[in-house]
């Protein structure tokens, strides 16, 4: 574990360092609590009795109940915060894809990557090191950007809706278990495609496939087919732990250290 913390301290650092990786990490901060919040703030102001909201306030009556009595108005408020939350799932899936692309090919272009293949580092130690480093800005990211938008939002809604949206056990479970699995999955798949790739564009065009599952996520929550429990979501845990594992794996096999230099021109 020394040799897997000496490698995060160096490629926190490293990539820390990097304008665009400090650019992107506050501007997705700010983008995923302001969009949510700006939305809180503007959807509340509207009128909503003249749109036919049937089929969605039947979903929202249905994901919860302890809400079925509230104005329209507001109905449509919490279905609006049940797919917004979502943001705060993908926002830790993208940060960290960008570290864990540039933790491969960005030091290949900067000439560090020779130094750290060189040392009695295992490979599995050194993707270790580099899956953490990359995963951690993100999820702190996702968990930082969800307490500023509970707090910013709790002014500005009903008890009700705050207590049965935002904080609802599901959710929380949701946001402190899958946050970590999905960001683990993103750097593993972010590492194994960049030690192919050849530019940190292409990597990061194929790794952001793994985003798909959350949008598909979102989508079935608007729709009423997926529904959050606290059930779920540790059935969904174990199952992305597994899938990490699996991906890791597979990272530390294609991982050559002694070609992957070579192969790049």
């Amino acid at each position: 574990m020394n040799t897997v913390m000496l490698i995060v301290r160096k490629e926190l650092n490293l990539g820390l360092r990097q304008n665009m990786t400090r650019a992107t990490l506050a501007l997705m901060t700010i983008l995923f609590t302001g969009i949510p919040t700006a939305f809180v703030y503007g959807f509340r102001s509207m009128d909503t009795k003249q749109t036919n909201m049937g089929p969605l306030l039947d979903i929202i009556k249905h994901q919860y109940p302890q809400l079925a009595n509230l104005p329209q108005n507001e109905m449509a408020i919490a279905a609006l915060l049940t797919t917004m939350q979502n943001l705060f799932i993908l926002s830790p899936a993208l940060i960290p894809l960008i570290m864990a692309v540039y933790s491969v090919i960005g030091e290949k272009q900067t000439r560090s990557l020779e130094a750290l293949l060189a040392t009695p580092a295992s490979t599995e130690q050194i993707l270790a090191g580099k899956c953490i480093a990359a995963a951690v800005p993100g999820i702190l990211s996702g968990w930082v950007s969800y307490a500023v938008f509970l707090a910013l939002s709790l002014p500005a809604l009903p008890r009700s809706i705050f207590d049965a949206v935002l904080i609802r056990p599901a959710w929380l479970a949701a946001l402190l278990l899958l946050v970590p699995a999905i960001a683990l999955a993103t750097v593993v798949v972010g590492l194994m495609v960049s030690s192919r790739a050849s530019d940190p564009q292409s990597a990061q065009q194929v790794g952001g496939l793994v985003v798909l599952p959350i949008v598909a996520l979102i989508g079935g929550q608007a729709s009423g087919l997926v529904q959050l429990s606290t059930l779920v979501v540790l059935l969904a845990a174990v199952l992305l732990l597994a899938i990490d594992a699996a991906l890791l794996s597979a990272a530390v096999k294609l991982f050559r250290r002694e070609t992957i230099l070579t192969r790049w021109k």
